[in-house]
């Protein structure tokens, strides 16, 4: 329970749910729950003992009931009605892939945040972007992302202006997926945000990336023995000789748990195979976690990079562990 959960949403890749709790006198929040843990399942948000990490009427004293906030914002510093968006998983806007966007109907400004437990990470400013009156996000059916004012409905771009994104290919027969690769415009590591968001018809045109990334398509089982198999597996290809880095992270209940990163080198257009494994630590907890009926998430990042160029893509796999 909540005392105003105004708006919410689930990650498209992994399950988890986002919730913006509006505050009462003091704390606007952010929750979130893994699809591990329920995707928020008869989940206590502690109101009304708690509003935001502390208890009601109080900015120091802390909260123990319920799920508590990864992210709190204040009221004494303007924050008056906190909105969520959604994880972005929009590969047209390679500096907020897997990041959660929010705002506030009170604040021009918009922030990303690395959504994970106990807190989020790496909470900021996105450059150059600025609304008036937020009130929602949106995803359309290939994950571009859209928010809402009084004045309309707008999309943040990047990399890519189309409208609507295309769809992500479905995944085929057997239970394996692949996804597609991202074009020649893919964005470079370490670049500015998103430009200003546009309307449908001018949605304020793409930038222009000073490197060329590596596309790269990604084949996996959406279920594994991974203690069979002592980690997970993905398959990767890239369209021009590429390094390929694989890493990975298990989430258990609340604790979320690094595994061991697989590195190879791919010819143009050589599928290669790449081990994620598993560490001792997380084969206890995941062995633990079989054991009580639960089928744990595996989240496996791949990263592509061109010799000499700065630029890399990156893909995601959710993975199942199972018995």
């Amino acid at each position: 329970m909540g005392r105003n959960p105004y708006r919410f949403s689930f990650d498209r890749l992994t399950g988890d749910l986002v919730v913006g709790d509006v505050g009462e006198g003091t704390t606007e929040e952010l929750d979130w729950v893994p699809a591990g843990d329920g995707a928020g399942r008869e989940a206590d948000f502690g109101w009304g003992i708690c509003e935001g990490s502390f208890l009601t009427g109080s900015t120091t004293r802390p909260c123990t009931t319920g799920v508590l906030p990864i992210l709190d914002k204040f009221q004494a510093d303007g924050w008056r009605s906190i909105v969520p968006g959604s994880v972005v998983r929009d590969p047209s806007l390679p500096s907020l892939y897997g990041r959660l966007v929010y705002g506030d109907h009170s604040k021009s400004a918009l922030r990303s945040a690395v959504p994970a437990t106990p807190r989020a990470t790496d909470d900021r400013e996105l450059p150059g972007v600025a609304v008036s009156g937020l009130t929602s996000f949106g995803e359309d059916a290939g994950g571009c992302v859209y928010l809402t004012t009084g004045s309309g409905v707008f999309r943040l771009v990047e990399d890519d202006a189309r409208v609507p994104c295309a769809p992500a290919a479905p995944p085929g027969d057997g239970g394996g997926g692949e996804q597609p690769p991202v074009g020649d415009g893919g964005g470079s590591d370490g670049g500015d945000g998103p430009g200003p968001p546009g309307g449908p018809g001018a949605p304020g045109g793409p930038s222009a990336p000073t490197t060329r990334p590596a596309p790269l398509r990604l084949g996996w089982k959406p279920a594994q023995r991974a203690l069979r198999n002592g980690g997970v597996v993905v398959t990767a290809r890239c369209r021009r000789a590429c390094r390929l880095t694989a890493g990975g992270t298990v989430r258990t209940g609340r604790r979320t748990l690094t595994l061991r990163k697989a590195t190879r080198r791919a010819r143009a257009g050589q599928r290669v195979r790449l081990l994620v494994r598993l560490t001792p630590r997380a084969r206890v907890e995941l062995r633990r976690q079989l054991a009580r009926r639960r089928l744990p998430l595996v989240t496996v990042g791949v990263r592509a990079r061109l010799d000499g160029v700065r630029a890399t893509t990156v893909r995601r796999a959710a993975i199942r562990v199972k018995r």
